[in-house]
């Protein structure tokens, strides 16, 4: 549906009920309409007091006599609904493949009597609340949520000022940094026993052995996990000049650190057997370039202990692959929850 076609659409679904509407109602309409419009482009919509004491300004209507106006109008909103009007059908497929058209029409009717509820009570209600608790009732992301109302409205939700979801596929560029909040070193990768190659103190993160043994796998098989993924169109390692991606996916490592403990001896036809421990902290972030904003972020902790064979020409902790391969593996599948929705 164009937005030529969405944007007479939920004003038509109220003149349905009344085709002979006054000149003064269609304009408290219109000044509704664009009340709605401003409050759904805030990161924080205001409180209800502020909210109808503009739209009393607007409109020249004392308080009584605007909330009894708006009363009706939501009066004859939920006709529509109740008969099923075309118009109402229409609003129902607004939420596109990601909401259906029964959590759309749930919404709407959640909507309805929340707005209802603060025009007939006097107190000063959080209508960034209201949207949240109706989205929930309906089963819809809250942002979802707003993205079908501005659509009804007339408004591209993908020209927001505020994040209304993400398309169906997305481009990613990755950023993976292996240091804590504070810029200290976090990678620690012990040795065995003084083992060959590494430095009897461990390895930092800063240093050009822990990038090599932690930051650049890490951004490679998170890279190739993404590019698994049927929510995302395409995605880069690092910034390019050609490429402009809708989001950059940042993985944080906070803490990174090994331990070995041997389980078996060395014989004649094997070499001895030992048990690696990783531990590994990461925060993980969505950042979306347009909205300049994150718009996902999860605190992730693994610890996992991988059964190894070692002898005295490998050197310990430089091996990772599956361990980073598992992280990441589940990284993508909590992500993808998100992308999802």
């Amino acid at each position: 549906m164009s937005l030529n076609q969405i944007r007479p659409l939920l004003l038509s679904v109220l003149l349905l009920a009344i085709p002979r509407a006054a000149a003064a109602q269609v304009e408290l309409q219109q000044s509704l309409f664009e009340a709605l419009i401003d409050q759904l482009h805030r990161s924080e919509p205001q409180r209800s007091h502020i909210f109808l004491d503009r739209l009393s300004s607007d409109s020249g209507l004392a308080d009584a006599d605007l909330r009894q106006r708006l009363r009706e109008l939501l009066d004859q909103l939920e006709a529509q609904r109740e008969s099923r009007s075309p118009a109402w059908m229409q609003l129902t497929t607004l939420g596109g493949s990601r909401v259906s058209a029964k959590k759309t029409d749930k919404l709407l009717k959640e909507l309805r009597k929340r707005a209802d509820k603060i025009l007939k009570k006097k107190g000063d209600y959080s209508l960034s609340d209201l949207l949240t608790d109706a989205a929930k009732r309906a089963n819809v992301p809250d942002y979802r949520a707003r993205g079908i109302l501005l659509s009804a409205l007339g408004v591209d939700p993908d020209t927001a000022a505020v994040f209304t979801g993400l398309p169906r596929r997305v481009s990613l560029q990755l950023r993976v940094r292996s240091s804590s909040i504070g810029g200290a070193d976090v990678v620690k990768i012990l040795p065995r026993d003084g083992g060959v190659g590494l430095p009897p103190g461990g390895v930092g993160a800063g240093t050009v052995l822990g990038r090599e043994l932690v930051t650049a796998p890490m951004e490679y098989y998170l890279k190739r996990e993404m590019e698994k993924s049927d929510y995302v169109e395409w995605v880069v390692a690092g910034p390019t000049p050609r490429t402009a991606p809708e989001c950059g996916l940042h993985l944080d490592i906070l803490t990174f650190a090994t331990s070995w403990r041997q389980t078996a001896a060395a014989t004649e036809d094997r070499p001895a057997q030992f048990v690696l421990n990783v531990g590994m902290q990461l925060k993980v972030e969505l950042y979306h370039y347009r909205l300049k904003s994150l718009v996902y972020s999860e605190f992730k902790e693994y610890n996992y202990d991988f059964p190894r064979e070692m002898d005295d020409e490998t050197r310990p902790g430089l091996q990772f692959d599956k361990y980073y391969e598992r992280v990441l593996r589940d990284v993508r599948a909590s992500l993808e929850i998100f992308l999802a929705d």
